[in-house]
């Protein structure tokens, strides 16, 4: 079947990344999105849009294999609670949150 050959390269090449040590430049390369927020905003207001960055979908999977592979070792629990990458239900966004918030109360 046709999942088997795609589950087979992907597996090889993960295997690779990992051997190698390195992330592959096309994985971190994104394209920004600007959306308007919606809810009876003005469009022609600046505030009223966000930007969102679109990460290709390989390294969106190498990155699920990567927790799952982080989460089955333990090393989780070890790491600095303000550390968000790489772990189930922490994201970018609670990073900026944190950050927004020590700049405003500074």
């Amino acid at each position: 079947m046709w999942w088997q050959t795609l589950s087979t390269c992907l597996c090889q090449l993960f295997t690779w990344i990992l051997r190698q040590e390195r992330i592959p430049s096309a994985f971190k390369q994104s394209i920004t999105v600007t959306l308007h927020k919606g809810n009876g905003k003005r469009k022609t207001d600046p505030n009223s849009y966000r930007e969102i960055s679109l990460l290709p979908v390989l390294s969106k999977l190498f990155e699920k294999v990567l927790i799952s592979r982080i989460e089955k070792c333990g090393v989780t629990t070890s790491l600095n609670p303000l550390h968000f990458g790489f772990q189930r239900g922490k994201s970018s966004k609670m990073t900026s949150f944190i950050y927004q918030k020590l700049l405003t109360t500074a």
